[in-house]
C-alpha cells in the first residue's frame, strides 16, 4: 500500500492505517483546516501542529505519542445532501443569487454550508444527519 493510500484510508477513520502513519512518523493532514504541512516540534514537550490555522496535538512527553494523538480520529460522517440539515429546496432569491442554471432541474437542492447548488444524491463534505420530525399530533 502507498502513503498516499495509506494516508486516506487513515482520514476515513481506520485505526490500524492511522496507527501505520504513526509508526511511519506520517502526520494526518490538519483535521481544521486540511493543511498537509504539518510540523513536529519538541518546545519541552513533543507536539505537532498546524502553520496554517495554528491547531496542535497534545503535549506529549514523546513524540510518536504527539504524533498518534494528531492521526488518531474518528470517521468523518457519511451522507447524501438531501439527507444534510444544510441542504433546503430552492427559493426564488436563490436562482437569482446562485445564478447556476443547475437549480432548474428537479434534483438540485441548496447547501447552506457551502452557500452552492448541490445535486440530491450527491455525498455531502459537511454532512450532519437531518433529524427525523415526528408528525403525530398530541
Amino acid at each position: 500500500m502507498t502513503d498516499k493510500e495509506l494516508i486516506r484510508r487513515a482520514l476515513l477513520g481506520e485505526k490500524r492505517a492511522q496507527e501505520e502513519c504513526t509508526q511511519k512518523r506520517i502526520a494526518l493532514p490538519c483535521p481544521f483546516c486540511g493543511n498537509k504541512n504539518i510540523r513536529i516540534s519538541n518546545w519541552g514537550m513533543w507536539r505537532c501542529w498546524c502553520p496554517e490555522c495554528l491547531g496542535k496535538s497534545e503535549d506529549s512527553l514523546r513524540e510518536r505519542d504527539a504524533i498518534k494523538h494528531w492521526n488518531t480520529r474518528p470517521a468523518p460522517p457519511i451522507g447524501r445532501c438531501k439527507d444534510c440539515v444544510w441542504s433546503r429546496e430552492p427559493t426564488k432569491e436563490d436562482y437569482a443569487e446562485i445564478g447556476r442554471d443547475v437549480l432548474a432541474y428537479k434534483d438540485s437542492l441548496v447547501c447552506d454550508f457551502c452557500e452552492d447548488a448541490r445535486w440530491k444524491d450527491d455525498f455531502c463534505s459537511y454532512f450532519k444527519k437531518r433529524e427525523e420530525k415526528n408528525n403525530e399530533n398530541n
